[in-house]
């Protein structure tokens, strides 16, 4: 059928992504306290891991969500950078999320 009626042919192009990243977005609730945005921040760029997007807000006294969409290679490295985040001090939970 395409080949005798050229109006439905479309021009495709691929997207080909060399690096094979994925963006993922990841929620930490913590203590709101000075610094620990820096450290958490400072965990996913020692991992190799790129902050494409970050909210941040304080959801009450003393209280902070921190919601990342970042791009990482795979699950290990998500897991990884995800349990370094739990070590630090002030940090309640870490875990994936979905949009």
């Amino acid at each position: 059928m395409l080949d005798t009626d050229p109006d439905r042919r479309i021009l495709v192009r691929w997207s080909v992504q060399s690096n094979g990243e994925r963006t993922v977005q990841v929620r930490v609730i913590s203590v709101d306290k000075t610094g620990l945005l820096a450290e958490v921040t400072q965990l996913f760029t020692a991992a190799g891991i790129n902050i494409e997007q970050a909210h941040c807000i304080a959801t009450s006294p003393h209280r902070a969500v921190n919601t990342f969409h970042v791009s990482v290679k795979d699950a290990t490295q998500l897991k990884g950078v995800i349990k370094k985040i739990q070590t630090v001090s002030g940090v309640l939970s870490v875990k994936r999320s979905h949009a």
